[in-house]
């Protein structure tokens, strides 16, 4: 019964957890987009599109495969210490690549010369996928935490928007919240680990999970890569006005999606 009952939890909040963060991006849209204008909802949501690339290729499979592997892992704190730190340095290893790769890329492509700062800031998204751990806790089932933390992250960084974002220069500062609202996330994450894991031991063995997570990032590369490319497109071709006004409706669609 006590199974049962944790199954129906856990069942709410997902559902709270997917619905809140398919709804937020409405509720922040009407006054973001009144006050940046479309230039500047499109100037940031180019450059986020942009940094979607390498956080994708960054996380490789993990945030799939994570949850099964840490799911599989046992009920041993020993165990799911050493499924969690062999993932963890994979993630971190490949991160730190594609946070090398991202700045060498920003900095010497002419075409985004004068939005550098922005897409320096920008950059703490990827900095920050190094403690984007949620799969840590889908796998010990904590949809209860991942909820709370979220709806109280976000909620902060709206008032964080209303508060310091007021007009359309103010594009930088609201990618920069957009940037610490992950960051509330996944040092949270961090933080909070603490409480299920133990200290890194001699007996890591990662590359036992290489192969399904690089597969994992094929078929994720095959599905999600495409639909990041229209913003890409529309930018190169017709400027982040155009994306300012096609990426509202594009919101609307993915929320119905989710």
């Amino acid at each position: 019964m006590a199974e049962k009952k944790s199954l129906v939890k856990n069942s709410i909040f997902n559902m709270i957890y997917k619905g809140f963060t398919a709804l937020f991006p409405l509720i922040t849209t009407s006054y973001i987009s009144r006050v940046l204008l479309p230039a500047g909802v499109g100037r940031v949501g180019y450059a986020n599109t942009i940094v979607a690339y390498f956080v994708l290729i960054a996380s490789l499979g993990i945030p799939t495969y994570g949850v099964k592997a840490i799911a599989q892992s046992g009920e041993t704190k020993e165990g799911r210490s050493r499924t969690f730190w062999e993932l963890f340095f994979i993630n971190l290893a490949a991160t730190l690549m594609c946070i090398v790769a991202y700045y060498v890329f920003v900095d010497n492509f002419p075409h985004f010369a004068d939005r550098k700062l922005l897409f320096q800031i920008m950059g703490l998204m990827l900095v920050l996928n190094i403690f984007n751990i949620d799969w840590f806790y889908q796998g010990m089932e904590e949809y209860s935490y991942i909820a709370t933390r979220s709806i109280i992250v976000k909620i902060l960084s709206f008032v964080a928007m209303l508060l310091f974002v007021k007009k359309a220069e103010d594009y930088v500062i609201y990618a920069f919240i957009l940037c610490v609202a992950t960051a509330g996330n996944n040092l949270l994450n961090a933080w909070n680990l603490r409480k299920y894991i133990g200290r890194p031991d001699a007996g890591l063995h990662p590359g036992r999970h290489l192969k399904p997570v690089l597969i994992l990032l094929a078929s994720t590369i095959a599905t999600e890569i495409y639909t990041m490319l229209d913003t890409i497109m529309l930018e190169y071709y017709h400027g982040e006005t155009c994306v300012g006004y096609y990426s509202n409706p594009v919101k609307i669609v993915r929320m119905t999606y989710t």
